[in-house]
């Protein structure tokens, strides 16, 4: 697993997230873990969700880019993941499910040839991106093009460089064929890239993009107001249906204890990448619910043993 691969596929989002992300995008609410029982428990009703309104997330960091590919800050990948689409996302108990891809490829679906080395994603049709323009199989093989490029200064290249080519026999195939076997396949592609928007670009390093993106996600960018917040807007073309909330403010706080007074207050609905010492008085304002939820990442010292 690579940390850096992780936070861009979403796995790294702190406390309620996750939530945000599952109330927000798929219209239904938040989830738990299993518990082991010997008898069903019975069903509760969920309300009906109340469409429109404004949610307030806090964060301490701002993104230094929009273009996920160019960043490993986390607010980048949370305020991507509203505005992109990859061909894979993760659920809230960390399994695969398919998003752009119609299915999640493996052995048993003829997704993954016998020796591992072609892996074929089938296509969501009918997806546009946020100004209209249809998405195709020629977005995935451009955004490969993009990272392999040297001038591109993309923060990993892991595991796209074990890719020999990216075949697009249709606008809905993608076949990706490895030199090499290449275990965590499903971890490439968290975010596509417009291919029409980005193709005629001379440095995509420090392109308006880059800013302001188009994406395919249940969010467009309004604006973003530097130092201070960033607003997005339901993207009423979203393949999965309109958002629940007419927008999201991703509300930039620097200071922790500013964000938790901020939070007491009311002037925040959710916040995220709370610091461990402030864990109890979150969990101690009237009305707030604290999710902890598993971090995929990992962290490590290497010794060098040659010098």
């Amino acid at each position: 697993m690579h940390p850096v691969r992780d936070r861009l596929a979403g796995g790294r989002f702190l406390l309620a997230t996750l939530v945000l992300l599952s109330m927000l995008t798929f219209l239904f609410g938040g989830c738990g873990r299993k518990e082991a029982v010997s008898q069903p428990k019975p069903k509760i009703p969920i309300p009906a969700l109340s469409r429109g309104g404004e949610l307030i997330y806090g964060s301490t960091q701002e993104p230094d880019t929009l273009n996920p590919y160019l960043s490993e800050r986390l607010a980048t990948s949370e305020v991507g993941s509203l505005v992109f689409s990859g061909l894979l996302l993760r659920d809230a108990d960390g399994r695969w499910q398919p998003d752009l891809a119609v299915k999640v490829p493996d052995l048993a679906n003829g997704g993954v040839s016998k020796d591992g080395l072609v892996v074929t994603y089938h296509l969501r049709p009918g997806v546009v991106w946020h100004d209209g323009h249809p998405f195709t199989s020629e977005d995935v093989l451009f955004t490969w093009q993009t990272i392999m490029d040297r001038r591109f200064q993309a923060v990993m290249r892991d595991g796209y460089d074990r890719i020999a080519v990216v075949e697009t026999p249709d606008k809905n195939t993608v076949v990706l064929r490895f030199r090499e076997f290449y275990a965590p396949y499903l971890t490439l592609f968290p975010v596509i890239l417009p291919k029409h928007l980005l193709e005629k670009e001379t440095d995509l390093n420090s392109a308006a993009f880059n800013r302001a993106p188009i994406g395919t996600g249940p969010f467009r960018l309004k604006e973003w107001r530097i130092g201070e917040a960033l607003t997005l807007e339901a993207n009423a073309d979203y393949y999965r249906g309109r958002p629940v909330l007419d927008r999201i403010v991703y509300k930039i706080i620097p200071d922790s204890s500013t964000l938790l007074v901020q939070l007491k207050a009311g002037e925040l609905d959710i916040v995220g990448n709370v610091n461990p010492s402030q864990i109890d008085q979150v969990k101690a304002i009237s009305g707030m619910k604290t999710i902890v939820t598993p971090d995929a990442i990992w962290e490590h010292m290497a010794f060098n043993l040659d010098n």
